[in-house]
């Protein structure tokens, strides 16, 4: 006869005893409520087991059964505003630009980036659905939500950045700038150009695309702190108004504050 294998055994589990072919997941269990929170059913729940139980030749003061009432409306408040302040924030998720991952059974991080399209209310859990795939998430996977565009106005503010410049010699110079936003995902749709002009300042962005543009741009930046383009072909012992154009990925555009060099003489 064949021996039994005791499912509730650990020692069963080892490699030895693996039946060959046979795939085991490293799933993880936990229990889906979480009994740190009690809510206002378990509250009366103690206070009906308190009062059941107390000493009836000495019972509890009215003052104190009096105060466990207030207190257990004070909670049912509480519930209701948390529920209304959850509900409110995921509502006005609904067309706005977010981030948000969530696990892969492979460990890696499935995430997505678009808008909200809409938000299902499932099993009592708020569901988000993202971009175009509609993508669903909690709202605990919910990493960051960026404001909803204005309509012309760039995605990132270029006040306070200067382009600045090194290495001058009488036919260019190098010019250097940093990224105008950390945020990664706002910065993989941003492209960069350089303009320059013996005419100034390049104050905005009209006099910048009226300049002479450097062939080429910087776009897709992520990693990297300073930006560099070349100006060449300069005329030596002659001043040169330049800046930076900033184009975001809905074609909007912004510039940092307009900087100037002299060339060497020849």
């Amino acid at each position: 006869m064949s021996n039994i294998v005791d499912p509730y055994n650990s020692q069963n589990y080892s490699n030895s005893n693996r039946v060959k072919g046979v795939n085991y997941g490293n799933a993880v269990f936990t229990d889906k409520k979480n009994n740190s929170d009690l809510d206002s059913g378990d509250f009366l729940n103690l206070m009906v087991a308190e009062l059941k139980n107390q000493d009836f030749m000495s019972p509890m003061d009215n003052s104190q059964y009096i105060t466990q009432i207030a207190q257990f409306t004070s909670m049912q408040a509480m519930q209701e505003f948390a529920v209304y302040s959850k509900n409110n924030y995921a509502m006005s998720l609904v067309g706005k630009e977010v981030t948000a991952s969530r696990p892969t059974v492979s460990g890696d991080l499935d995430t997505t980036t678009g808008m909200v399209k809409k938000v299902s209310l499932v099993n009592n859990e708020y569901l988000v659905y993202v971009g175009n795939g509609g993508k669903s998430y909690k709202l605990s996977q919910i990493m960051s939500v960026q404001p909803e565009p204005v309509k012309g106005e760039c995605a990132v503010d270029t006040t306070g950045l200067t382009p600045l410049y090194k290495g001058v010699t009488s036919k260019g110079a190098t010019i250097y700038w940093q990224k105008s936003t950390e945020d990664d995902t706002v910065q993989k749709g941003l492209s960069y150009k350089v303009y320059y002009s013996t005419s100034g300042p390049l104050d905005t962005v009209d006099k910048v695309k009226t300049a002479t543009a450097v062939p080429g741009s910087v776009s897709k930046v992520t990693d990297a702190s300073q930006l560099t383009m070349d100006i060449t072909n300069l005329n030596p012992d002659t001043t040169y108004y330049y800046n930076v154009l900033v184009t975001d990925a809905n074609g909007n555009q912004n510039i940092y504050k307009s900087q100037s060099f002299k060339t060497k003489s020849a």
